[in-house]
């Protein structure tokens, strides 16, 4: 091996390092750009159908219950105290109902995801009170305001920030912590039910189980349609909460609960967010962020860093060796009908490829605009360098 071709091979070494830590900045910035939710639905394709990667969570480890038409009115104000009309809200003491008949189950479910906001008061807050404090294993939400103020609920038991914020055209990705500290619903779920705990290191999060990216791509494992009724054993189970009440046999009732994670949310009617797999209830995308946190599609492996390093690698000695860049670049550019830059393309269409294959192996996606848009620039800096010293690589 000659002494020029060993110093390019460190070149594209240390580039690729730089490569790897930059890809990790991107991930933790998450900067979104429009055609991201495309790029997933190509991917989920792949990853789903082509590859056969769509694995479902058992049925018997969830009941889903629907509170959409258990609804009650509470007075609503203004700023000043006036009464200003009436807020329409969940049901409370059908609520409150439900946990009592839980509290006096035996406990053997595993836990309780209540995606209902209490935030103001209602004439049967006493009573709910009493029954939320007394379950031995239930979160509930809160939300950040627009103040970045903390709007905490009315009862006092654990509760996470459950927010979705939508930075593109589909709600995709979940942010497990903010500020470093503020946890999410997903993230203590999983720290509580393993005893873990999450702190923030830079560029990642770190439990007791590994390294995480902060802002994790949702698997959405259930969706929409496989919690319809109308599939019948295929189906997720799903209750409303007034049938749930009416079941009079307590060894039927509790058949319902043992050994699951019972969710309680607006499955039907308004809490409706906009994914790559269309509409979707805030309860269950909460619900989807917990199942991408348990199968471990957080993680931050040492495989995906391997992956990364090869990939970069391989992209610097192309981007770095003018001969057979241009050799292939001729091969992929005969088509001058595009009207955008042609190199430009070419490192788009890479890096799609790129990228599908780490959400399929690693549910990661790239930010393959800026980085197409970086090799780019390295590419026209080479080419221009070429020009200035058109005997150097001829020389070799």
């Amino acid at each position: 091996m000659s002494k020029k071709r060993l110093i390019k091979i460190l070149i594209a070494g240390f580039h690729a390092t730089f490569m790897v830590f930059f890809t990790l900045l991107l991930l933790y910035l998450d900067i979104p750009y429009d055609d991201r939710s495309l790029i997933v639905k190509i991917s989920g394709i792949t990853k789903k159908l082509i590859f056969s990667l769509d694995e479902k969570p058992d049925r018997k480890e969830f009941l889903f219950i629907n509170t959409s038409y258990a609804n009650e009115l509470i007075p609503r104000f203004d700023a000043a105290g006036f009464q200003i009309g009436d807020e329409c809200i969940t049901n409370r003491a059908a609520l409150a109902e439900l946990f009592a008949r839980i509290n006096k189950s035996p406990p053997n479910y595993k836990f309780i995801l209540c995606d209902i906001f209490f935030k103001n008061r209602s004439p049967n807050d006493s009573l709910l009170r009493k029954e939320i404090t007394g379950l031995y294993n239930i979160i509930i939400p809160y939300h950040i305001s627009k103040g970045n103020q903390v709007e905490r609920p009315v009862f006092e038991v654990l509760a996470g920030y459950a927010d979705y914020p939508k930075l593109e055209s589909d709600f995709m990705k979940f942010k497990l912590m903010l500020n470093d500290t503020v946890k999410s619903i997903p993230l203590l779920l999983h720290e509580k039910i393993n005893n873990l705990n999450t702190t923030k290191h830079f560029l990642v999060n770190h439990t007791g189980d590994g390294f995480s990216l902060n802002t994790v791509l949702i698997d959405f494992s259930i969706r929409n349609f496989d919690i319809n009724n109308e599939l019948g054993n295929n189906s997720f189970p799903v209750i409303e909460i007034n049938d749930l009440l009416e079941i009079e046999i307590d060894s039927v009732f509790n058949e319902y609960l043992a050994g699951r994670y019972i969710v309680i949310g607006d499955f039907r009617e308004k809490d409706f967010h906009s994914t790559p797999f269309g509409e979707m209830s805030g309860a269950l995308i909460l619900t989807n962020t917990f199942l991408t946190i348990k199968n471990g599609q957080d993680k931050l492996s040492f495989l995906f860093i391997v992956y990364l390093f090869i990939v970069f690698i391989i992209l610097s000695l192309y981007v770095f060796s003018i001969r057979t860049r241009d050799k292939m670049k001729s091969k992929f550019t005969r088509i001058r009908r595009v009207n955008l830059p042609r190199k430009f393309l070419i490192y788009l269409a890479i890096f799609v490829t790129i990228s599908i294959f780490s959400y399929s192996l690693f549910n990661i996606h790239l930010n393959i605009i800026v980085l197409s848009f970086y090799f780019n620039v390295i590419d026209i800096l080479v080419s221009a360098r070429q020009k200035k010293k058109p005997n150097e690589e001829q020389s070799q």
